[in-house]
């Protein structure tokens, strides 16, 4: 719980990701799209897709880029 704070604060704008939290969520995406692709063609795996797809868009909306020192 405090580190999920002290990133709060760090962030210059709150409601961004950093690289690595939006890297976290792209990942979670892949893997959610790996089981839609061994499930089929079900409804579940149409619901999964679909939270996959807005897992993916939130990370890109979201990301704040910072240059690399």
């Amino acid at each position: 719980m405090a580190f999920a704070s002290a990133q709060a604060r760090a962030r210059t704008r709150p409601g961004r990701l950093t690289a690595g939290e939006a890297t976290l969520m792209l990942r979670g995406a892949a893997a959610a799209r790996a089981i839609v692709t061994r499930l089929g063609p079900t409804e579940r795996s149409w619901a999964l897709a679909e939270a996959a797809s807005r897992l993916e868009r939130t990370a890109f909306a979201r990301l704040t880029w910072t240059p690399e020192a």
